[in-house]
């Protein structure tokens, strides 16, 4: 659950990261392809770098002997509702909401469709609707008020317009920012990015219009025109949609060569949500730079006295961590046995057992942490594992309920494979010795 939360957060802080960027130095420049990459490259980067779980390279997080590690928190988190679980299930309501929204749109997109009649024209799928209704398209299909003998010369233009959208698979844009819209509907940067999208199609429609020769000032009467209309749908395009003093005004603007240089400012800001979203190193505390103990001079120690002091001191500490961990496991492991033979619900039977499993596994997975470049260390390690495994095999044997056995098969798989590999491993060092 928490997990998700910070997801959400890290997602929408990259979200306004971006978008604050593109709303600083990006939003009059007019290379429009240029700019609908980085928007499109941001809605996606937004989304992934939250998920990279890059170490940070400035923080760093020390575990103490005995200090509570995974297992402990999930099974605390399992005693019952947080406030993070209110949170979640808000979260899950307003995306149903805004899902459900979407599909109301789709809905009134596909009666229009099914009411009114669809011709081809100049290789252009187009609905003529009956309404008064500005011109949209949406996918492969353009939607334009039903044209009269009078209309002839406007409806090419509105036409040329909307076959750009077509063309450049402006729809495509529209239902990522929709799907992305779905699972950010609480950030109000994802609203903005939406319709930053939405107004630089506008742009590259205008552009792509004027370049196949129609007269700007006719073409701009049009924009006027077509300003006043019905409600708008999600997925369609508009031409009321932009605002038209800015839609004239970037008809006319054009930006320097060296104005590109301006999109290399998304390369620090993408470095510094990498920065900022790194996980802190975690370290146990005998691997964290140890002094002399208490009555050693420095002036006592040899030349390398003091790195082999610091050396045994860590490898005491992680015997003492593991011995820690050890007892820590076995006792609460005595106390899920306990409960699990002490109550006769067959429900909280099951839920004793998976916490149980839950427990072995986090265990087995902090014991089997060990230095693939001490051949001792590895043979060991094998051994530990073909005692947990005999451990397993004998747990099996004992429990009748078929949830904890197809659990304990898991985990003996995994400890097999793990096993497998470590054997593989240790072959490979004690041939590299002998040579």
């Amino acid at each position: 659950m928490t997990s998700l939360l910070a997801y959400l957060a890290e997602t929408a802080i990259a979200l306004a990261v971006f978008y604050g960027l593109h709303r600083a130095v990006l939003t009059h420049d007019t290379h429009l392809r240029l700019r609908r990459i980085y928007l499109l490259g941001s809605l996606l980067l937004a989304h992934v770098v939250p998920l990279l779980h890059v170490p940070s390279p400035f923080r760093r997080t020390v575990l103490q002997p005995g200090q509570p590690g995974a297992f402990d928190l999930e099974l605390a988190a399992a005693a019952g509702w947080a406030w993070t679980d209110v949170l979640v299930w808000v979260y899950v309501a307003g995306a149903l909401v805004t899902l459900l929204r979407l599909g109301w749109h789709l809905r009134r997109l596909a009666l229009i469709m099914r009411r009114h009649a669809v011709v081809h024209q100049a290789g252009l799928r187009v609905v003529y609707v009956d309404e008064d209704c500005p011109p949209f398209s949406f996918f492969r299909t353009a939607f334009v008020h039903r044209p009269t003998q009078d209309d002839a010369r406007v409806l090419d233009q509105v036409v040329a317009h909307e076959r750009t959208h077509i063309r450049q698979a402006h729809w495509f844009d529209l239902l990522l920012i929709q799907l992305a819209a779905v699972g950010q509907w609480f950030n109000p940067f994802i609203w903005f990015y939406k319709d930053a999208i939405k107004e630089l199609h506008e742009f590259l429609a205008d552009r792509e219009v004027l370049a196949q020769g129609f007269v700007p000032s006719t073409y701009t009467h049009v924009l006027l025109q077509q300003h006043l209309g019905a409600r708008s749908l999600e997925f369609a395009h508009h031409l009321r949609q932009s605002q038209i003093r800015r839609r004239l005004d970037m008809m006319s603007r054009h930006s320097g060569q060296w104005s590109v240089c301006k999109y290399l400012l998304a390369l620090p800001a993408l470095a510094l949500l990498a920065v900022a979203f790194a996980e802190p190193q975690i370290m146990a505390a005998g691997d964290v730079a140890t002094v002399a103990p208490p009555g050693t001079a420095v002036s006592d120690q040899g030349p390398g006295t003091q790195p082999e002091v610091k050396k045994v001191q860590a490898e005491e500490l992680k015997v003492a961590e593991k011995k820690a961990a050890e007892a820590e496991f076995k006792k609460k492991m005595e106390a899920l046995k306990a409960d699990y033979v002490a109550t006769s619900d067959p429900e909280l039977k099951k839920e004793i057992a998976a916490k149980m499993a839950t427990l072995e596994k986090k265990y087995a997975e902090s014991v089997m942490k060990v230095d693939l470049s001490d051949p001792a260390a590895v043979e060991n390690m094998i051994a530990k594992i073909s005692e947990k495994l005999g451990m397993l095999d004998a747990k099996s044997r004992e429990t009748t309920d078929p949830t904890v056995k197809e659990k304990i098969q898991q985990d003996m798989e995994m400890l097999l494979k793990k096993r497998k590999e470590l054997k593989a491993h240790l072959a490979q060092l004690q041939a590299g010795k002998q040579k």
